[in-house]
C-alpha cells in the first residue's frame, strides 16, 4: 500500500478496517455484491493515498487517547517503572537504574541519584526509542510497539466500531425479514450476518477496554526498558 508500512498498516490501518469491515461486509451481502468488486475498492482506495490518510487520522485519535489512559494511569508506563515506588522488586528496580546509568553515561544528562526523577527518565526512554529504532535488531520491540498502538487506537475508534456494528445489525435484521417470506435460504444467510454483527457488537464493548490496552502498553514498556540489556553490553565490548 503506498505510503503506508507495515507498522503503519497494524497499529493504525487495521483498527480502522476492524471498524468499517462488518459494516463493508454485510452491505456487500446484502446487495450481491461479487468479491472482485470489493476487491476492486480496496485496489483503489490503496492507489489513492486512502489509507494512509486513515492511518493519520486514526494517530491522531490514538494520541489524545493516550494523553488521559496516561493521566489516569499516574504516568506513562516506562515511567510507572523506573520510579522508586514501582511494584517490581529492589533488585529489579536497581538493575534498571544501573542500565539507566549505563545508557545515559554518553548521553545527554547523568544519573547520580538512586531513584531518578521523572524528568530524567524521560530524556532516557526517548534516547532508548532513538537508539532501538531497527526494526530488524530489536524485532521484539517493534512487534511490541505495534500491539501496543493497535490496541490504544482501537478503544479510541470504539464509539465508532460499536455505532457501525449496530447499522450493520440493523441492516441484516431488515434485509433478512425482508427476505423470509419468499427466500428461506437467504433470510438464513441475512440472519447469520446478523450474529455475526451481534457478535462484533460485544466484542468491541467487553473486550476492547482500557485494561486491554495497558496490558500491552506494559509489556511494550518492558520491552523497551529490557532493550538497555543489549545496548549496555553492546557498548562494553566495543
Amino acid at each position: 500500500m503506498a505510503n503506508v508500512d507495515s507498522f503503519q498498516y497494524r497499529s493504525r490501518v487495521q483498527p480502522a478496517l476492524l471498524c468499517v469491515l462488518p459494516l463493508s461486509l454485510t452491505l456487500a451481502l446484502v446487495l450481491g455484491l461479487s468479491g472482485s468488486a470489493l476487491s476492486g475498492a480496496i485496489s483503489f482506495a490503496a492507489s489513492t493515498g486512502v489509507f494512509y490518510f486513515i492511518a493519520t487520522l486514526v494517530r491522531d485519535r490514538g494520541k489524545r487517547l493516550q494523553d488521559e489512559l496516561w493521566s489516569s494511569w499516574g504516568a506513562p508506563p516506562t515511567t510507572l517503572l523506573l520510579r522508586g515506588d514501582a511494584e517490581d522488586s529492589v533488585e529489579v528496580r536497581t538493575r534498571r537504574w544501573q542500565l539507566m546509568r549505563g545508557i545515559m553515561r554518553d548521553g545527554i544528562i547523568e544519573i547520580d541519584g538512586a531513584a531518578p526523577s521523572d524528568g530524567e527518565i524521560e530524556v532516557y526512554v526517548a534516547r532508548l526509542r532513538e537508539l532501538t529504532r531497527d526494526r530488524d535488531q530489536f524485532h521484539l520491540i517493534a512487534a511490541e510497539n505495534a500491539g501496543y498502538g493497535f490496541r490504544r487506537n482501537t478503544l479510541g475508534l470504539r464509539p465508532l466500531g460499536i455505532c457501525l456494528g449496530l447499522v450493520a445489525l440493523g441492516v441484516a435484521v431488515v434485509a433478512s425479514l425482508v427476505a423470509l417470506p419468499a427466500h428461506s435460504t437467504q433470510a438464513a444467510l441475512f440472519g447469520a450476518a446478523a450474529v455475526g454483527n451481534l457478535i462484533v457488537i460485544a466484542l468491541w464493548i467487553w473486550a476492547v477496554s482500557r485494561n486491554w490496552v495497558k496490558r500491552q502498553a506494559f509489556n511494550y514498556a518492558n520491552a523497551l526498558l529490557g532493550s538497555a540489556e543489549v545496548l549496555v553490553g553492546d557498548a562494553s565490548n566495543i
